[in-house]
């Protein structure tokens, strides 16, 4: 009953979207013989996403089985770094997620769920707070590369830059800060390089990785604008000013409040 009611709040664009996403998805990975884990995986990671742009807290144990089949892909394809991310932080990490979303959806006042038709509200960054995330990243990324060129993996530096910044990212889905979608942006732009290059140049068996990314790429301008809207939204029901920045602390859970 709920996938039904839920199906029917999206609009065109999103169910459109959705169903030829999938088709799409589904089409490609048919006609290039691609194996079948890739595309259950690859599908399974388009509706993860999507549910996530619409904030939707059923989007994390579609996260859960989508990370487990893709890290078993990446470690065959010599993606070290989206092995260790995917099996040791974002299984964790979607687990964890699950259960402080549905305690902060619980807690979320019913008019800003009601207008922004999300299970949970939205918070925001500094600026101040953003330029240390990405001088962070960067350093973390350098380091990263070096070790996964020690260890062999296959194009380090594009495999660290979206693993590191998929970590980063990933913390502020779970502490539900908009600026992720930024991140998400580059990343999936990143990913489509990687996939698309194992793809078309090292013949592995992953067109329904390279699509799942193209897709995910449309999925976070979506979110973006989508989490932006609530990100207002809330803070103008908050008394702010719509599009006022808080300064909201985004490494411990539960410092700020709502």
């Amino acid at each position: 009953m709920k996938v039904i009611k839920f199906f029917k709040r999206m609009d065109l664009f999103e169910k459109l979207f959705v169903v030829l996403g999938s088709l799409a998805m589904i089409g490609l990975s048919v006609y290039w013989g691609d194996a079948p884990i890739a595309l259950i995986a690859g599908l399974l990671g388009f509706l993860c996403v999507f549910l996530c742009a619409k904030g939707s807290i059923w989007n994390y144990p579609l996260g859960v089985a989508n990370v487990i089949l893709y890290a078993y892909i990446s470690y065959g394809a010599g993606f070290y770094g989206e092995v260790m991310l995917n099996g040791l932080y974002y299984l964790p990490m979607n687990i964890l997620g699950w259960y402080i979303w549905f305690g902060k959806a619980k807690q979320a006042d019913p008019a800003v769920k009601e207008k922004t038709e999300m299970d949970v509200e939205v918070k925001a960054v500094t600026l101040k707070q953003k330029a240390l995330l990405v001088a962070g990243s960067a350093a973390a990324i350098a380091l990263y590369a070096w070790i996964l060129t020690l260890m062999g993996g296959n194009l380090p530096i594009i495999d660290a830059t979206t693993t590191v910044l998929s970590i980063v990212a990933m913390i502020l889905m779970v502490k539900r800060i908009a600026f992720q979608w930024n991140l998400w942006i580059f990343i999936n732009a990143m990913s489509m390089v990687l996939w698309g290059y194992n793809f078309f140049f090292q013949n592995g068996e992953t067109i329904a990785m390279f699509v799942m990314w193209s897709l995910y790429l449309i999925n976070s301008v979506y979110g973006y604008i989508n989490w932006r809207k609530a990100e207002q939204t809330a803070m103008g029901f908050k008394g702010r000013v719509p599009g006022q920045m808080a300064e909201t602390p985004f490494l411990v859970e539960g410092a700020s409040g709502k």
